[in-house]
């Protein structure tokens, strides 16, 4: 969720530092456009999604703040700790450190038999 903050931020620092005018200078025209870039790139990011990597959901940082704000924080929460063990595990295993992975693992497996909604989370489509 510190994305679309760090956008907002860049893109109103550039806005402000080179104001509008009618006489554009080359590093005035780059200041401007870097600052309207990062201030879309902030609402593109507000837009609730879910997105697909490599199979596995990923809820985007609009879609984690509404979760946020209608109460289902705690369930957005455990289910990101769940996809972050599950990339730890990858790169224990790319390692080669299989007993690091493998407890990952079947820690990420005794909470997916416990919670049938991160099954259907997890799940690839």
């Amino acid at each position: 969720m510190a994305g679309p903050l760090a956008n907002l931020a860049v893109g109103l620092f550039f806005y402000f530092t080179f104001p509008l005018s009618t006489h554009f200078g080359q590093e005035t025209v780059v200041g401007i456009s870097f600052g309207i870039f990062n201030i879309l790139v902030f609402v593109v990011n507000l837009y609730p999604r879910e997105e697909s990597i490599n199979g596995i959901k990923f809820n985007s940082d609009g879609l984690q703040i509404k979760k946020a704000l209608m109460g289902e924080y705690k369930e957005a929460v455990g289910d990101e700790l769940v996809l972050s063990n599950l990339l730890d595990g990858e790169d224990f295993f790319q390692q080669k450190s299989y007993d690091e992975a493998l407890a990952l693992y079947q820690s990420n497996l005794n909470k997916l038999n416990e919670s049938s909604e991160l099954t259907s989370y997890v799940a690839p489509r």
